[in-house]
């Protein structure tokens, strides 16, 4: 992601989102994940693989037509941290 994807996403941290392809591997199946404000999918999605989820395959969607797949949740983890779930 480029600076400005990156604040842009930033700034729609708030927003009601959608997290898909999340495999569960303990359960082996299809994790059901609630609808989440943006900041703390990407949060879930960037640490997941720490508690036994796979994330290949994910995507957070938002707003009208905003999606980051997993490899753009990790890179805002890694530049925002925790002032993704902060107001």
């Amino acid at each position: 992601m480029t600076e400005d994807e990156m604040q842009a996403a930033y700034r729609e941290r708030a927003t009601m989102s959608r997290i898909m392809g999340v495999y569960d591997l303990e359960v082996k199946a299809d994790a059901p994940i609630q609808e989440l404000p943006l900041g703390a999918a990407v949060r879930f999605v960037a640490l997941a693989p720490m508690q036994e989820f796979d994330v290949q395959a994910a995507a957070v969607l938002y707003g009208r037509t905003g999606s980051l797949p997993a490899q753009a949740c990790a890179q805002l983890w890694a530049r925002f941290g925790a002032t993704l779930i902060e107001d």
